[in-house]
């Protein structure tokens, strides 16, 4: 691909032409498959992606240097976000700073990836298993609402699988959650 095949977008990233880029803000909360693979696939279409993980951000280095995303710390993902995606074992949570994503643009929607693991991985969380729904607890925990997206799809196949739209045999993922009106 050459020079002229590309156009730059406000987050300094190439976005291949006749691609859309949007040049949102977004800040991502976990930098795991689901966490990793989004920071990939947003950087790739030209969004500004800050990205943090449980530990420093300079333990971001590669994740960076392969996308362009700006590691930060987790207290500051959701500055100024246009959108915020919390990915990250159901279990952790709670440990999440209080008002973590407090500080996204008025109206950013927070999408958790989440899926509750209670023997595998994430024990038992008493609420869900007394029938609160995983993302009105989540919601309750970070204090405001989610909606559940990227839970429904294996990380490789959100990474490899991607196709424009009308592509046939293009796959849809569920979204859930209580928006405006």
């Amino acid at each position: 691909m050459s020079a002229s095949d590309v156009a730059p977008t406000r987050s300094g990233n190439a976005v291949p032409r006749g691609r859309v880029a949007a040049d949102m803000r977004i800040g991502i909360i976990g930098a795991g498959h689901i966490g990793g693979t989004l920071t990939r696939k947003l950087a790739e279409l030209g969004h500004e992606v800050r990205v943090a993980n449980s530990r420093a951000p300079e333990t971001l280095a590669d994740l960076a240097a392969e996308t362009g995303a700006t590691p930060v710390w987790a207290a500051d993902a959701a500055t100024d976000a246009d959108v915020v995606i919390v990915s990250i074992p159901q279990k952790n949570v709670p440990d999440l700073a209080p008002g973590i994503v407090a500080k996204a643009k008025d109206g950013a929607p927070v999408i958790e990836t989440n899926n509750y693991y209670p023997q595998q991985r994430d024990g038992r969380i008493d609420a869900i298993e007394n029938g609160t729904v995983e993302s009105v607890w989540v919601g309750e925990q970070i204090g405001s609402p989610v909606f559940k997206v990227f839970n429904g799809i294996f990380w490789k196949h959100l990474l490899e699988r991607g196709v424009p739209a009308g592509t046939p045999g293009r796959i849809a993922l569920p979204v859930a959650g209580d928006g405006p009106g």
